[in-house]
């Protein structure tokens, strides 16, 4: 999980459990216990966990590549 101004809590599965995370009954379960952390938003990464995913956002802000 990776967070992003203390307001979204972006989840990066393993590729091969995207399927199970987009499951209604998984993905209210998800989204219900981050919400009860204290996060307004919460969002899937459909590109699922890659490492330096986080360092990608961090480049384009700093005009990199």
């Amino acid at each position: 999980m990776r967070l992003h101004d203390k307001l979204l809590a972006r989840v990066e599965l393993a590729p091969d459990e995207l399927a199970r995370g987009l499951e209604p009954k998984m993905a209210t379960a998800i989204a219900q216990a981050l919400k009860a952390a204290g996060f307004a938003y919460v969002a899937l990464d459909l590109e699922g966990y890659r490492q330096g995913s986080l360092n990608e956002a961090l480049s384009k802000t700093a005009g990199t590549s």
